[in-house]
This record gives C-alpha cells, structure tokens and sequence, in this order.
C-alpha cells in the first residue's frame, strides 16, 4: 500500500508528465527526399493535376509543371495524411524548392478538400477551394498569404505582402512553415545568400473538421527534402494521468 509520502512522490511525478509534455520533441509524420526511379510514393502523397500540367519525380526531385503556360491548370502535391494544428499541436511543413525569377511557389495550410475551384481570382483552373495559401513570387521578392473557404469566393488576404531584400533568379530556397491553428510563419531563404531571407506572420481561424491536408503547388519548379512534423497533442496524456492519480487518491483513502 501507499504511504503518504510514496503518493505524494508519485502524485508529483505523474503532474510533471503531464507540465513536460507540451515540449516534448516534434514527431516526423512525413519526410520525403524524392530519391530513386521508381516515381512518387503515393502512400504519401495524391496527385491532383489539371488536363495541361504533370507531377513527376526524378531522382532527388519532385518536378510541377505547368505545359500550357501560366495560364494552365495547375498540379497539386497534396498530403494522403492529415495532421490538424493546435496550441500545444503545433504542424511544421519545410523543404527546399527550385525556381526561377518568373515562377511561383505556393504551399496550403489546413486543406478541407481535394476539389478544384475555377469560380476564383486569378481566374486559371486548378485553383485549391480552400485553406490558408501561402505564396512566393521571387521574381517580384514578395511573400504573401491568403485565406479561403470552402465553396466561398473570393481569397482574403491575411496581411500586406513581405518583400526580400533582393530579387534573385533560378535559385535554390528554404522554407520553414509552422503552423498552431491560430497563428502561422512563412519564412523563406535563398540557400547560397543567407542574409535574402524573410518571413510572414498571420493569423487565421479556418479549421474544418475532419479535413486538414497540406498541399504544395507552383509553376515549374521542383521540390526536395519535404519535412513535416507535429508536436504530440498532450490532452490524452493529461487525461490518462488525471485518472491515474484518481485512482492513487482511491487507494490511499481506502488504506486510512
């Protein structure tokens, strides 16, 4: 049986499971480098590409592109897993992407579905019908970020666009996302001028239950190193060590 003191010991240990919790490492729920021949893993991710653009890995990359032009429907890499962010939960997406001064790259926070919108501006096919979109345009060093959704026009801004110190062409860039259901940053540097960095900071309460993809666009560029990782959310542990002290007090009690 418990005396006093070993339940005051471990009533103490399991509330510190419960207080350590929180900033327990990220866990890696998906991590992709592209290498090999033998294509996507599609475990991983859906393919979702309009009638003039592909998906296709080649060793060490995963290429978009866009043959019609910019105008053309656009191919998504979107996530068969989906991982919802939370204070406490928070979802880290980075990677390294390649494009040049006219390209784009676009990455979606908390995507509800995998169905086309063609109804929004800027009026091409293929544009995602909701979630948090965050945009890199290096050829006008700008960073942007915008919300819809889902089935309602048009995409709001979430706050005036973050320029770079410089423009750069065909270059290699590093992204970090993160990401706590709330609030999100959107930081990209260019790999060979470290100090061509910026970041985006917004807010934005869109969550749809039971949907929370990420998906990752642009217009011929190509991705490597995709990393996503979560913080474990602690409400179950909370949960289960709040039972278990229930059940010390239970014992104890019955003891005197």
């Amino acid at each position: 049986m418990l005396s006093r003191l070993n339940f005051v010991f471990v009533a103490a240990f399991l509330m510190a499971a419960v207080l350590v919790a929180p900033l327990q490492a990220e866990t890696i729920v998906l991590y992709d480098d592209f290498e090999g021949t033998e294509g996507l893993d599609l475990t991983k991710w859906s393919k979702l590409i309009g009638n003039q653009a592909t998906i296709t890995q080649v060793d060490g990359f995963a290429e978009i592109r866009r043959v019609g032009g910019v105008s053309a429907d656009r191919a998504y890499l979107a996530t068969v897993g989906q991982w919802i962010p939370a204070v406490g939960a928070k979802v880290t997406v980075s990677g390294t992407v390649y494009l040049d001064g006219t390209n784009f790259f676009d990455v979606w926070l908390r995507a509800t579905d995998d169905t086309f919108d063609t109804s929004t501006t800027p009026p091409w096919n293929g544009v995602a019908d909701s979630g948090v979109r965050l945009s890199m345009h290096p050829g006008n060093h700008l960073l942007e970020a915008q919300v819809k959704n889902p089935g309602v026009a048009p995409w709001t801004s979430l706050g005036a666009n973050v320029y770079l110190p410089s423009a750069a062409s065909s270059k290699y860039w590093d992204f970090v996302i993160t990401d706590n259901g709330t609030n999100f940053t959107w930081t990209v540097t260019q790999q060979d001028n470290s100090s061509n960095t910026a970041t985006f900071t917004g807010s934005s309460t869109l969550l749809v239950a039971g949907e929370c993809h990420v998906l990752v666009t642009g217009y011929q560029v190509d991705l490597d190193e995709i990393t996503i990782t979560q913080v474990p959310e602690p409400s179950t542990l909370a949960l289960l060590v709040t039972g278990l002290i229930g059940l010390l007090c239970y014992a104890w009690r019955k003891r005197k």
